[in-house]
């Protein structure tokens, strides 16, 4: 008899970790990894920080080439899959080749939000190590650089193209920048700081046109640049699931253990739509951990330890010289601030009725993210005195 053929479909985080994950599970099938990239899979976040700054010139790997043949690992890389033939339980790629599975995980992620305006197409987004090498050599002290979109990516450029001499603009269509990942208090308070630190930021912008050197706004404002960069968002990388009968939402619909609809086929990452059993419905998380450790979960799951998916948000960005961190719902019936926004160093604290914590801002305050997280777990109430007390030393909360 033959051993079980599990492939994943995506080189990248959720696919990686979600190989080595059925090995410590125990899987001894054969596992088959296969991306579109011609790289071994790789971490993200460097790609809009210390490698466009030049501090890197290649992002890490998240395991090393030579891990993957002591795991027995194949790893296929510049090979695009186009298809899934659910019935014959085999895949299409671009080149013509057949691949057989067993059990399929489907961790293509999402490429950037495509653009419709005139010039859109001299644009630059950033998704990938190949479109961050290209930025890298745009930039250059003195270049008018503006970034549509204030949210974690546009906003880590525009850091990265400040450090590097440009002078930068930073576009919003929205009122307010980091709208879907900051409560006001702090997007104002990191509004200030990049203030501080020479880029402009417009909100309320909405951009129709890129010519002659101008973006153009609705209202026939125009502002000088050289190059536009977009961080406005991903769009999932969906259409495998489809093509296999999966059911989709926004993007692909996946129980607990990260089985979709059709019996066989998973999904991870930044791809997946997954059920959450404490929330009761299906959510969509677009960070580093989740696509991380739902990879881990599947992978998993894949391999016969099936164990619900139960995490909370977390979410990090570096930008304007800081590091801000985000766990659980950063809103509640009341909050209270820890430390002083003049020592850049702070983090606010959201409470319920019951002064149960259900999130923490922190910027530059690592280790009380780590014991919010604990109480968020345990959901034990506290006095909200001793957070604002910096005499208070926080992890006695935890006994």
């Amino acid at each position: 008899m033959s051993r079980p053929h599990h492939v994943i479909v995506g080189a990248g985080q959720s696919g990686a970790n979600a190989a080595f994950a059925m090995r410590r599970a125990g899987f001894e099938g054969a596992i088959t990894i296969v991306g579109a990239e011609n790289h071994f899979p790789y971490e993200r976040p460097p790609l809009s920080k210390d490698v466009l700054t030049g501090q890197d010139s290649q992002p890490p790997l998240f395991f090393s080439e030579a891990r993957y043949d002591e795991k027995n690992i194949a790893i296929k890389l510049g090979q695009r899959v186009t298809a899934i033939d659910a019935a014959s339980a085999r895949l299409k790629t671009e080149e013509g080749a057949s691949i057989p599975y067993d059990r399929l995980l489907i961790a293509t992620g999402g490429r950037p939000r495509p653009l419709d305006f005139p010039g859109s197409e001299s644009v630059v987004q950033l998704r990938d190590v190949d479109d961050a090498a290209r930025l890298r050599a745009s930039l250059k002290k003195g270049l008018r650089v503006a970034c549509v979109g204030a949210g974690p990516i546009g906003l880590e450029v525009a850091t990265a193209a400040r450090a590097l001499g440009c002078d930068v603009t930073v576009l919003e269509k929205s009122a307010s920048i980091m709208g879907r990942c900051l409560p006001a208090e702090a997007a104002g308070w990191l509004r200030r700081r990049h203030d501080a630190q020479g880029i402009k930021i417009i909100t309320g912008f909405s951009l129709v046109a890129f010519e002659a050197g101008q973006v153009v706004e609705a209202s026939g404002d125009r502002i000088a640049a050289d190059l536009v960069v977009a961080g406005t968002g991903m769009v999932p990388n969906i259409e495998l699931g489809a093509s296999a009968g999966a059911k989709l939402d926004r993007g692909i619909m996946v129980d607990t253990f990260g089985e979709t609809s059709s019996p066989g086929i998973y999904a991870a990452g930044d791809v997946a739509t997954f059920w959450h059993p404490l929330h009761a419905s299906h959510l969509s998380w677009e960070t580093w951990r989740h696509a991380m450790n739902h990879g881990i979960a599947v992978g998993k799951s894949m391999a016969g330890r099936r164990e619900p998916y139960v995490e909370f948000p977390y979410f990090w960005t570096d930008q304007a010289g800081v590091r801000v961190q985000v766990v659980g719902a950063a809103a509640g019936s009341s909050s209270v601030r820890r430390g002083s926004e003049s020592e850049d160093r702070f983090s606010i604290w959201y409470l319920d009725e019951e002064n149960v914590v259900k999130g923490v801002v922190a910027v530059d305050a690592p280790r009380e993210i780590k014991i919010a997280e604990r109480l968020i777990q345990s959901g034990r109430p506290i006095d909200p005195m001793r957070i604002a007390d910096l005499a208070f030393e926080l992890r006695d909360l935890l006994r």
